[in-house]
């Protein structure tokens, strides 16, 4: 291999590991950051649950979002002809760039990406911006702000996005246990990821 090339690839190399610890440590600083705040503002009634509740409360609430997708998603099919949500295409488009990033992004997704969403739009919006008392509001506007962070191209896919906040903000707001949200929030991330990875590798 010549000089110029072998210096090439190791420039790179050492870029793309550079891109993945600026990535990774932005993730953790958010989620570090985030659990301290909420430890701090946390101000709702946790409800003690055993650990069969737990799991009952996660799979009720994932499958409450299952249900609502089917129905928004093939409204979006129906209406404007789009198998997959403008996010879900962007994040189609970003996995398909490298091997490198495909992992990366299903990493983030299903290992970071819950555990940041969830502190900050159910954990630090809810408990910042509410008190005690508040329920429905809270609610409503952290699946509003929720989003708003994710790209959506019309009306029905605002509403996907829309919906599974609520349910998300519900599930904190009932239980006052944001391991609840996370792990729905989880779960749904880890499904979406495997139904898009054949879109990816084709």
């Amino acid at each position: 291999m010549p000089p110029e090339a072998s210096r090439n690839i190791t420039e790179h190399s050492r870029l793309t590991i550079l891109w993945v610890i600026l990535y990774l440590g932005f993730f953790g600083l958010i989620i570090v950051w985030g659990q301290r705040l909420y430890r701090r503002y946390d101000h709702f009634n946790h409800r003690s649950q055993s650990f069969f509740a737990h799991a009952k409360t996660i799979f009720g609430g994932y499958m409450a979002i299952v249900a609502g997708e089917i129905v928004l998603g093939n409204l979006n099919r129906l209406i404007y002809h789009q198998v997959q949500t403008a996010n879900n295409q962007a994040i189609i488009d970003t996995m398909s760039g490298s091997p490198i990033v495909s992992v990366l992004v299903c990493f983030s997704a299903v290992c970071l990406t819950p555990f940041a969403e969830e502190l900050i739009f159910r954990g630090l919006f809810m408990n910042l911006f509410f008190n005690a008392r508040d329920f429905w509001l809270p609610i409503l506007l952290s699946g509003l702000v929720f989003t708003l962070v994710h790209a959506s191209s019309n009306i029905i896919s605002y509403l996907i996005y829309f919906y599974m906040g609520c349910v998300l903000a519900y599930v904190y707001r009932s239980t006052g246990n944001l391991t609840n949200s996370i792990g729905i929030h989880l779960i749904n991330n880890l499904v979406s990821i495997l139904l898009i990875l054949p879109a990816v590798i084709k």
